[in-house]
């Protein structure tokens, strides 16, 4: 009986271990598809989110030229609307002439690009010792506009508006190089993270907000083609002041994060300490110059830490 046990046992040992090998080596080989299997399950899924990123970037910038254009078009129609108005209100109650006969607007007069839009440009701020995005007012454009019109400038933005733009603006300075645009910023390129999972990563900054609103009002356009100059002429890109008040008022409402902040949420973090808004403008300007060297690029734009944020700012405010 112990004999036949024995040679159960043999057999059964001899039939494991005929059969383990191959077994083991389809287990390993099985493993190795499957790990295959994984890698390119996770390599699909890396490029359709990207895709996906970069088709949502696309959106957004195209949504914010699209309401730009709409915002640019209803404050021409506005201060056309208000030109007509005051040459009707000039005319004789009794004896108004047909509109068509004596109403006439000069385009010049009325035309968006020179009396309710900001130039855009970049160049050299010494005090962020960077280049950056300037959205400015021309001192000389309205007074200009005031003296050969009646009819005052639509939607002007007030002054700290400006100035909180400016803030945000010069705070984002490190991405400069990062947003890109044909005509204002040709030779940015991609955030060297950004290049690695293909997406442009600022679609939700300010400077991208504002080069993405920006519209081209080329000079060029008004002299005929064989004109020599034409080539001189610089192309000039413009913003409406309705997307400067819009951008400074999102930013207003924008929740604070405990780790780190954007510009445009450290913006919103001075205003909720100044509601008032008596003392905006000395404050920004202070902050901007604490905080030149102290926000970086993460990828996707500007961020300070919150908690350097919150020391120069109490600083400010007890000064």
């Amino acid at each position: 009986m112990d004999r036949l046990h024995d040679v159960v046992h043999r057999i059964r040992h001899a039939r494991s271990a005929h059969t383990i090998g191959p077994k083991d080596d389809d287990s390993e080989e099985a493993q190795a598809r499957r790990r295959e299997q994984v890698y390119q399950a996770q390599k699909r899924h890396r490029n359709r989110k990207a895709e996906y990123l970069q088709t949502l970037e696309a959106e957004i910038i195209r949504l914010q030229h699209d309401d730009a254009q709409t915002s640019a078009e209803k404050t021409k129609l506005a201060r056309e609307n208000a030109e007509l108005r005051a040459l009707l209100e000039s005319c004789s109650t009794d004896v108004r002439p047909p509109l068509a006969q004596e109403v006439s607007v000069d385009p010049r007069e009325t035309q968006l690009n020179d009396i309710d839009m900001a130039d855009v440009d970049i160049h050299f701020d010494p005090i962020m010792h960077a280049e950056r995005t300037f959205v400015a007012f021309p001192a000389t454009q309205h007074s200009t506009a005031s003296s050969s019109s009646t009819v005052p400038s639509v939607l002007a933005p007030e002054p700290d508006s400006w100035v909180a733009l400016d803030f945000i603006l010069a705070l984002e300075h490190p991405c400069r190089g990062h947003i890109q645009h044909p005509g204002i910023a040709p030779d940015a390129h991609r955030h060297e993270a950004c290049e690695i999972i293909g997406i442009q990563g600022h679609a939700l900054t300010t400077t991208s907000a504002v080069l993405a609103s920006a519209q081209s009002s080329t000079e060029a356009n008004d002299l005929p083609n064989h004109c020599e100059l034409k080539a001189d002429v610089k192309e000039r890109w413009r913003i409406p002041y309705a997307e400067v008040e819009k951008l400074v008022a999102l930013s207003e409402k924008l929740e604070l994060d405990d780790e780190i902040l954007t510009p445009a949420q450290a913006y919103a973090a001075v205003r909720r300490a100044l509601p008032s808004g008596s003392s905006l403008q000395p404050v920004l300007e202070r902050l901007k110059k604490l905080l030149a060297k102290v926000v970086e690029c993460c990828g996707l734009g500007t961020v300070i830490k919150t908690e350097v944020f919150q020391e120069h700012l109490s600083s400010v405010l007890k000064t």
